[in-house]
């Protein structure tokens, strides 16, 4: 039978402690695929705790997959074999990857010591960052794969395979499915504040292939405003297609406005929501503004990024600016990468009705995402999972955000942490100038630590004063290794604060 030990102080309830019970006796095997689980009243009666409470741990369980619920048979484990083998090769790779780690840092701790130590130029970071093994994962655009919902992924393909619905099979519209572009359209008017209509609803795998998109559409010679710092495969993007473009500064208020009207751009790139990387949040009266100089000429266009919007730790969502869009300026972009996981490849484009007959002309356009993902991810969202699987996220990255913070404040008292209250990262600013903070950046990588600086996404030199900084992603780092992530960054920027004193 059964039998957790319940922590009545705990500030889990009791049918969440249950719940992750019964889940870790199925990954350790003590609970076998096929096994028969005991009834719900039998349950409560065994562990003297409400029927209430155990319906909500299975109806959890069922929810993700771990066990279903046969009619008159009762509720039976579901053979999770491929994922516990995934999950355990997954630990094999990081013991391996610990292993090399704690030797390339010995190593690395030896030739800092010596005379002839070669300084890593700041060029070659971003290089070092992706062919390194990471102990530590800091970097601004992780998820935590653990926290993702494979029962339910494995539970919705069975069962869309199972039906044999050809349709999922076929070439779709070439905006995408009908249903997925519905389920968007739904989900936006309920949390991001503005109506829309399927139809002017685009999907595409990945926001190169909506841009691709929208240099068909927009009018000969378009000039784009990109935000600096910012993402840095938006300049990228337009270099590879020829496209003029414009860096804006970034002031404390997001991108500035003035700056934007001194240039010939007519194309305006943002992420007013939580900007990429300082985190700024752009207020109410920039946001008019911005929609000002938008409808101020025709050939006027905003793309609104709202790249990390799922995630507000306080108050209430922050309203995209699309929902104070009242002349159909603001082409919106959004995408299931944060959200879900990176290697979905689903992102979705909200088209003004001016570009939407543009795009239906053109002959060539086809969706690139398969029809059977779509209908599975469909299915996510439509049944109601999608919710669920966001409030879990949002309180797991909330208690990361709340550890990071409070970790980084008692540690190291004298730095300003900007940025947190959204988003999967935020800023830690450490009085030091920018080359010493590049310095611990680079300290911190030959460290196993995955972690980058604002600096490190200008396009050109700052014209303005603007928030530098370290960015702390904390998507993708395990919560039980946040201390001695923050413990081997304190030691490091407080290295550097006793050099510069």
């Amino acid at each position: 039978m059964i039998t957790p030990k319940f922590k009545i102080h705990s500030t889990s309830p009791i049918y969440v402690q249950l719940y992750d019970f019964i889940k870790k006796e199925i990954f350790s095997g003590k609970i076998k695929a096929g096994e028969k689980l005991p009834s719900k009243r039998a349950l409560s009666s065994h562990l003297g705790i409400a029927i209430s409470t155990c319906t909500a741990a299975y109806e959890n369980l069922i929810d993700e997959g771990y066990i279903v619920s046969k009619e008159r048979s009762g509720y039976f484990v579901e053979d999770i074999t491929l994922f516990k083998i995934t999950e355990h090769q997954n630990m094999k790779n990081n013991k391996k990857e610990n292993h090399k780690n704690m030797e390339s840092d010995n190593n690395s701790e030896h030739i800092d010591k010596t005379k002839n130590n070669n300084k890593i130029k700041p060029a070659l970071l971003a290089d070092l960052s992706y062919k390194k093994n990471f102990i530590y994962d800091l970097s601004y655009n992780m998820v935590d794969f653990k926290n993702f919902p494979y029962g339910i992924f494995k539970k919705l393909s069975r069962e869309m395979f199972d039906s044999e619905n050809y349709n999922s099979l076929s070439i779709c519209d070439k905006r995408g499915t009908f249903e997925l572009r519905t389920s968007i359209a739904t989900y936006l008017s309920e949390n991001r504040g503005f109506e829309c209509s399927a139809e002017n609803i685009i999907i595409g795998s990945g926001m190169e292939y909506l841009f691709q998109i929208l240099f068909e559409l927009l009018e000969d010679n378009p000039i784009f405003g990109i935000e600096n710092p910012g993402y840095e495969k938006w300049s990228i993007l337009f270099k590879n297609n020829k496209i003029k473009f414009f860096n804006i500064p970034i002031t404390d208020s997001g991108m500035s406005i003035d700056s934007l009207k001194k240039t010939d751009s007519n194309i305006a790139c943002i992420t007013p929501s939580h900007q990429f990387p300082t985190g700024v949040v752009m207020p109410i009266s920039e946001r008019l503004k911005i929609l000002s100089w938008a409808n101020s000429q025709k050939t006027r266009y905003i793309v609104e990024d709202d790249y990390d919007s799922e995630f507000k730790y306080y108050g209430k969502p922050i309203p995209s600016l699309k929902s104070l869009d009242e002349h159909d300026k603001v082409i919106y972009i959004g995408n299931f990468s944060k959200s879900i996981a990176p290697s979905l490849r689903v992102s979705y484009m909200l088209l003004p009705d001016s570009l939407l007959a543009s795009y239906l002309s053109i002959p060539h356009m086809i969706c690139p995402v398969p029809t059977f993902i779509q209908q599975i991810l469909t299915d996510f969202i439509s049944q109601g999972y999608f919710e669920k699987h966001l409030n879990r996220s949002r309180n797991l990255y909330r208690k990361k955000r709340i550890l990071l913070t409070e970790l980084f404040e008692k540690n190291l008292p004298f730095c300003e942490i900007s940025g947190s209250q959204a988003g999967l990262h935020f800023i830690l600013k450490t009085g030091l100038d920018i080359d010493a903070e590049k310095a611990v950046v680079e300290k911190a990588i030959s460290c196993g630590i995955k972690i980058s600086h604002v600096s490190s996404y200008y396009m050109l030199q700052p014209s303005c004063s603007v928030p530098d900084g370290i960015i702390i992603g904390f998507g993708g780092i395990d919560i039980s290794v946040i201390p001695e992530a923050v413990d081997i960054l304190t030691k490091i920027i407080s290295e550097h604060i006793v050099k510069h004193i």
